[in-house]
């Protein structure tokens, strides 16, 4: 099967086989081209196992990309949605204003790393991508939902609306420069490196201290994903890094799907 992932920035296809990932590509959402698909899978998905593809999107604006990524290829597609499917039990007001993304990641990361989705005090599913999602599931596998932040670029976009700030949200974070900045541009890098992670960090002691979590020894257990992971990740215990929590994810529900034979 083909698993698309549609994001702010990019779209990432990954295909599968009895579970396994076997070939992942990623193209800008803003630079899909036809040939360029093409070309990519000629390699990443066989003609014989190109079946159909499930797609996972958190830009309404960008869903007819995935849908014509599923047509040039010849399969047939299906979204999966946070209203209308049966992803993961929860405790939502409104599940259809839950990104997709968020349930996905807390079933990959239950599925794939913590024995199913039970445990003492649940797990956290992390994501650190165009926006930080920190969410709980709880021990009874229940998500229970968690925090939003923005990412990178939201973060520093957000600062430049005041007045006199510039607008350097078009650069990359300078994570490893935790020193004051001498002038506006390093205040602002520097202060995106010192306060984003901690902020995610901040969050996932605060789930850990709603689950209940008690040292005991072992520590509260907390997948996380996307492309500043590793940052975030050096200041959250024993941490497990996955950047393919969310296509696990699909691939978790698919399997639930087949089972019951729907």
């Amino acid at each position: 099967m083909l698993a698309i992932d549609i994001g702010n920035t990019s779209l990432r296809f990954a295909a599968f086989a009895a579970g396994e990932k076997t070939g992942c590509r990623s193209f800008p959402v803003a630079g899909l081209r036809k040939e360029n698909l093409q070309a990519a899978f000629s390699d990443l998905l066989p003609l014989a196992e190109r079946r159909e593809a499930w797609i996972a999107s958190v830009v309404p604006a960008a869903d007819r990309s995935g849908e014509e990524t599923a047509r040039i290829l010849g399969i047939r597609s299906r979204f999966i949605r946070s209203g209308a499917d049966d992803i993961i039990s929860h405790r939502l007001a409104s599940p259809e204003t839950t990104g997709v993304d968020r349930l996905l990641a807390a079933l990959g990361a239950g599925m794939r790393h913590f024995s199913g989705l039970s445990g003492r005090n649940g797990y956290a599913a992390v994501q650190c991508g165009s926006a930080a999602t920190i969410d709980w599931v709880d021990a009874n596998g229940v998500f229970r939902g968690g925090y939003l932040l923005p990412g990178p670029k939201m973060w520093l976009a957000g600062l430049a609306l005041a007045a006199g700030i510039p607008d350097y949200s078009d650069r990359n974070p300078e994570w490893e420069n935790l020193s004051p900045g001498g002038d506006t541009a390093g205040a602002l890098a520097h202060g995106l490196a010192v306060g984003l992670p901690a902020a995610v960090a901040a969050a996932f002691f605060r789930i850990r201290r709603e689950a209940g979590w008690v040292d005991g020894g072992k520590p509260f257990p907390v997948a996380i994903t996307g492309g500043w992971g590793r940052i975030a990740a050096g200041l959250i215990p024993a941490s497990i890094l996955d950047d393919d929590l969310l296509f696990h994810g699909i691939c978790a529900f698919v399997s639930r799907l087949e089972r019951r034979g729907t």
